[in-house]
């Protein structure tokens, strides 16, 4: 069945990457959201560009650290990414209210998920916002 969509939403259908868990962690306090805009711009060396939206509680821990993980979560965990990327991480621990485990990364401050798969979960600097 055809649907009309102002082209604002229409872009939500063609986005290509898969759906991840992006963290952060700012003044002691971890956050995890879900990010679904996201692409590979470089792979020597590694570079992801994501799109997160200035209302979103992460984005001021991005743009003070310029620390986050990307981290793939298996199927098995899509109705809690769906459940995370429907709740605002500004009032709430995401890690407790939905049973996912903060692992320390090697080279940033935010956690890894330790529930995920490990592609980029070694953690990414921001280059450029």
């Amino acid at each position: 069945m055809r649907k009309e969509l102002p082209l604002s939403r229409v872009y939500r259908l063609i986005e290509p990457g898969p759906v991840v868990l992006l963290t952060t962690a700012c003044e002691g306090r971890a956050n995890v959201m879900t990010l679904s805009w996201h692409m590979m711009v470089e792979f020597e060396p590694p570079m992801v560009a994501c799109v997160i939206s200035s209302a979103d509680y992460s984005f001021a821990a991005l743009r003070t650290t310029r620390e986050c993980v990307i981290a793939v979560p298996a199927l098995e965990l899509a109705s809690k990414v769906v459940e995370v990327g429907n709740c605002p991480g500004r009032d709430i621990d995401k890690f407790a209210a939905f049973g996912l485990t903060p692992a320390p990364a090697e080279r940033v401050v935010p956690p890894l998920v330790a529930e995920c798969i490990a592609i980029s979960n070694a953690g990414s600097s921001i280059r450029a916002s």
